[in-house]
């Protein structure tokens, strides 16, 4: 974990003996934390997700920009064509 505003650059963990040391005397967190998202996890079995969750992919976005230019053309070539 790294807190960007004291290492804008993420240079500790690359030239900094500190952070193996700072990893060394946390890693006994890892079982607690897994147990806590295990539990959180297996909530979705009881109260599943009610909707998709949002896609921000650059090739959809691109789709969805060539579509309105499409709709765009036709609503210029056509312009009685409403919606």
């Amino acid at each position: 974990m790294i807190n960007l505003r004291r290492d804008p650059f993420e240079k500790v963990p690359h030239e900094s003996n500190y952070y193996a040391a700072w990893m060394v005397c946390r890693i006994f967190l890892g079982c607690p934390i897994a147990a806590s998202v295990a539990q959180f996890l297996e909530s979705f079995v009881d109260y599943p997700p009610r909707q998709k969750p949002a896609s921000f992919t650059i090739n959809r976005i691109v789709d969805g920009v060539v579509k309105k230019i499409k709709i765009d053309r036709l609503k210029e070539e056509f312009p009685f064509i409403t919606g």
